[in-house]
């Protein structure tokens, strides 16, 4: 309903989403960094990439990791998958208005514009589950299929 979107989408909305979005990411930097801070840290002390991603850590911890890689794999998780499952959603019922319009060649010149964004959104999530969750070394009895349900 891109008419209504003035509406829907208020101030209030608005902040609400932003605030969301910051607090999410604020959950997540707290909860990585203190579980990094009661890691003990040995051997090279060098990361040979550009970001200190969490992971990477744990190859240079001494002490177990195990309740890290769970928490980063619970809140990665989470909020990977919920707004993968909110643009699916999305996507799912933009796909339904437009099976639901009566005249084809409206059909298709409506499908015609909706598959250019559909692309790039499998593409990015695409990219980003085959980057992010496919096992990593000690993992080997878990599924490659399973990876994100289980982690």
């Amino acid at each position: 309903r891109p008419s209504k979107y003035p509406v829907i989408m208020s101030v209030k909305v608005c902040v609400g989403l932003v605030t969301g979005s910051w607090l999410c990411g604020l959950v997540n930097l707290v909860t990585h960094t203190l579980l990094a801070i009661t890691l003990t840290l040995c051997g090279p002390n060098q990361i040979s990439h550009f970001l200190c991603d969490t992971p990477l850590l744990f190859k240079l911890s001494c002490s177990d990791t195990s309740v890290n890689e769970s928490a980063l794999y619970v809140v990665s998780a989470t909020i990977g998958l919920s707004p993968c499952l909110f643009t699916a959603g999305s996507y799912t019922l933009i796909m339904a208005a437009i099976l639901g319009i009566p005249f084809a060649q409206e059909r298709r010149k409506a499908f015609s514009t909706f598959v250019s964004p559909l692309t790039v959104v499998v593409v990015f999530y695409a990219t980003a589950n085959f980057h992010y969750d496919r096992p990593r070394e000690g993992w080997t009895r878990t599924p490659w299929y399973l990876c994100s349900f289980v982690w």
